[in-house]
C-alpha cells in the first residue's frame, strides 16, 4: 500500500513541482536558438493526474526590435485516459487564448520572417518508404479564441487587421468508428472592420472526401478591397457593401470525378460606380441572388432569383459611335503564347426562376443625330421567369416604363409629358425567339425627331401617337423572321411646319389605323384599315399646291448627301 502512496507522491511532486520549471526553461532556450528570437514564457503548469498542461503569457520578440511578432496569452491541452487504450493520441480538449501574430513587409517588399522561410521552407529530401497505415488520431474540443493578426504593408504605406479570430473544431479523427461522422469546423473573424463567420463540416476520411463550407459575409466594403484589383480598373467605387450567406459543397463521385456545389444567397447593397473623371454611371439600392446550385466544375447554375433595387444607369451614345458604359470594362491581359492553344470552356448552362427589377431609372443620352436624343426611362419594373438556356425554354417577360425628354441639363424642355411602354409576352434563347405584345401610349412624335430628321424636309410642332402591335419574332442564321401583326395606332393633334413657314401646313387632329402587320421574312408591310380617318383628314388639311411637294420631297440636297445609301432588300 505504501508503494502505492509513494508512486502517486512522486507523480505529483515531478508534475507540478519539478516538470514545469525545466520544460519552461528548455522550451525557451531551443525554441530561441531555433528562431534566432527571443523567447519567453511566463509560466508553465502540469496538472499529471488531468494530464493537462498549461503555457502563459509566451512570446516570440521581433528580430530587429523590441515588438512581438507572435505569441498568446495561454495554450491549455487535456489528454483524455483512452490514449492507453487505444494507443493512438486522444486529446480531450486544446484552447489556445489570445493569440497574436504581427507581419510586417518592409519599403523593399521583404517579409519580418523572411530568414525563417530559407531556414525552413525547403526541406531535404527524404527517401520514398513504402506506404504504412496511417496514424490513428482523435482530437476533440479544439478551440482558438480572440485571434488577432496585424499586417503592416510599408511597401504601400497601408495596415490591415483581423480581429477578434474565433476558431472551433468541436471533432475530427481517423478512428473507424468516426469516419462517417461530421466534424463542424467553424471560423469567426474581422477582417479591416469587416465580420466574417464561416461554418462547415466535412468527413476528411471518408471516401467522397465531401467537405461543406459554409461562409457568411456582413458589411464588407467593396471599395476597400476592388483597390487591390490585379488589373488597372477604368472605374471608381465610391461606394457598396456585400452580405453573403454561402455553402460550398466538394465531393467525389463513385467515377472520380470531383464536384464543387456553390449555393446560398448574396447581396450588394448602397452601390455606386463612377467613370474616370468621378461622374457616376451605375448606383443601386441592392442587387440580391439567391442560388440554388452552382456546379462550378459541370459549368451549370440554377439561380432561384434575381432581384435588382432601384437601380440608376445613365448611358451615353458619343458622337462617335462609342458607348459611355463600354468604356467601363476592363481590358483584360493577352494570353500568353503557352496558353492560345487551349481550348475554350463551353458556355454555362442556367435557369434562373425569376428575374425582379423595381423602381428603375435609365438616363439616355444619343448624340449621333444632328438634334441630339435625351430621354429619362424611370418607374421600370421588369419581371421574367423561367429564363433558361435549354433549347426550346420559354420565359414569360413583362416590363413597363415611362419615357420623358429631357434637356441637355442647362434647361427643362418645354413640355415633359410622360409616354408609357408596356410589353408582356415570352422570350426563348435558344433557338432566339420572341412574342408579345407591346403598347406605347402618349408619345410624342416631337421626341423621335432626331431620328426622322433627315427622311422629311418638315419639322413637327406637335403630335402623340399610341400604338399597339402583337409581336412573334425569331432569329434564324442572324436573320430575323416572323409577323409584327396586330397593329393599330391612333394619331392625335398633329401638326407639321415647313422650315420657312411660321404656321403649319398640316393639321391632323386625329387618325387611326388598324390591323396593320409586317412580315419580316419577306419584307412586306400591310397598313390595314382606317374606316373613319380619311374625311376628318379632309376637313383638317390645309396644305397649299407647293408645301406638300416640299415636305414629302425629304431632305434638303446637303442632308441627303450626307444620308447613308439604303442596303439591298427594300420593304414593299
Amino acid at each position: 500500500m505504501w508503494w502505492l502512496v509513494g508512486i502517486v507522491a512522486f507523480i505529483a511532486v515531478t508534475g507540478f513541482l519539478v516538470a514545469p520549471p525545466i520544460v519552461k526553461w528548455q522550451a525557451e532556450k531551443r525554441l530561441t536558438a531555433l528562431l534566432n528570437r527571443a523567447v519567453t514564457i511566463e509560466k508553465v503548469s502540469i496538472n499529471p493526474f488531468r494530464l493537462s498542461a498549461d503555457v502563459s503569457g509566451f512570446r516570440v520578440v521581433e528580430r530587429d526590435g523590441p515588438g512581438v511578432a507572435l505569441g498568446f496569452d495561454r495554450l491549455h491541452a487535456r489528454l483524455s485516459y483512452q490514449t492507453f487504450l487505444e494507443f493512438a493520441p486522444v486529446i480531450a480538449e486544446a484552447r489556445l487564448e489570445g493569440p497574436v501574430l504581427h507581419i510586417t513587409r518592409t519599403a523593399a517588399k521583404a517579409y519580418s520572417f523572411q530568414d525563417l522561410l530559407g531556414k525552413f521552407g525547403a526541406p531535404a529530401a527524404a527517401e520514398p518508404a513504402e506506404a504504412a497505415r496511417p496514424t490513428r488520431f482523435s482530437f476533440n474540443n479544439l478551440q482558438l479564441l480572440g485571434g488577432l493578426i496585424a499586417f503592416d504593408d510599408q511597401a504601400e504605406k497601408q495596415k490591415h487587421e483581423i480581429t477578434g479570430i474565433n476558431i472551433s473544431i468541436p471533432f475530427i479523427s481517423n478512428f473507424d468508428a468516426h469516419v462517417a461522422t461530421f466534424v463542424q469546423p467553424r471560423l469567426e473573424a474581422v477582417v479591416n472592420g469587416d465580420a466574417i463567420r464561416i461554418t462547415g463540416e466535412t468527413k476528411p476520411f471518408h471516401g467522397s472526401l465531401e467537405t461543406r463550407v459554409a461562409l457568411n459575409l456582413t458589411d464588407v466594403d467593396l471599395p476597400r478591397y476592388l483597390e487591390y484589383s490585379p488589373i488597372p480598373l477604368p472605374f471608381t467605387t465610391p461606394s457598396g457593401k456585400l452580405d453573403a450567406a454561402l455553402t460550398a459543397t466538394l465531393l467525389q463521385t463513385e467515377t472520380r470525378q470531383t464536384k464543387l456545389i456553390v449555393s446560398g444567397n448574396a447581396a450588394v447593397r448602397e452601390f455606386e460606380l463612377a467613370d474616370a473623371g468621378g461622374k457616376s454611371v451605375l448606383a443601386f439600392r441592392q442587387l440580391g441572388v439567391v442560388v440554388n446550385g452552382l456546379d462550378v466544375f459541370g459549368r451549370k447554375v440554377d439561380i432561384a432569383r434575381i432581384g435588382l433595387e432601384s437601380p440608376a444607369l445613365d448611358m451615353r451614345r458619343e458622337k462617335d459611335g462609342s458607348l459611355s458604359v463600354a468604356k467601363l470594362v476592363p481590358r483584360m491581359p493577352a494570353k500568353s503564347e503557352s496558353r492560345r492553344g487551349e481550348k475554350e470552356a463551353g458556355p454555362f448552362a442556367f435557369e434562373v426562376g425569376e428575374i425582379a427589377v423595381t423602381h428603375g431609372l435609365i438616363t439616355v443620352a444619343d448624340l449621333v443625330p444632328e438634334q441630339p436624343f435625351r430621354r429619362r426611362i424611370d418607374k421600370l419594373e421588369l419581371r421574367v421567369r423561367g429564363l433558361g438556356s435549354a433549347d426550346s425554354a420559354r420565359a414569360s417577360v413583362e416590363i413597363g416604363f415611362d419615357s420623358t425628354a429631357i434637356g441637355d441639363g442647362t434647361a427643362a424642355p418645354a413640355a415633359a409629358t410622360s409616354a408609357r411602354v408596356d410589353y408582356a409576352g415570352e422570350v426563348q434563347l435558344a433557338p432566339l425567339k420572341v412574342g408579345g405584345k407591346l403598347q406605347v401610349l402618349q408619345l410624342k412624335l416631337a421626341d423621335l425627331y432626331p431620328y426622322y430628321e433627315s427622311a422629311i424636309n418638315a419639322k413637327v410642332q406637335s403630335g402623340t401617337a399610341d400604338v399597339s402591335v402583337a409581336v412573334d419574332i425569331a432569329v434564324e442564321r442572324g436573320e430575323p423572321t416572323g409577323r409584327v401583326s396586330g397593329v393599330s395606332a391612333t394619331l392625335s393633334d398633329v401638326r407639321l411646319q415647313l422650315p420657312d413657314s411660321p404656321a403649319p401646313f398640316l393639321e391632323i387632329p386625329s387618325a387611326s389605323l388598324e390591323d396593320g402587320e409586317a412580315d419580316l421574312a419577306t419584307r412586306r408591310v400591310t397598313l390595314g384599315k382606317s374606316p373613319s380617318t380619311a374625311r376628318r383628314m379632309r376637313s383638317s388639311v390645309r396644305p397649299t399646291a407647293r408645301s406638300m411637294p416640299r415636305a414629302c420631297s425629304g431632305p434638303s440636297p446637303a442632308r441627303r448627301s450626307a444620308r447613308p445609301r439604303p442596303r439591298p432588300g427594300s420593304w414593299r
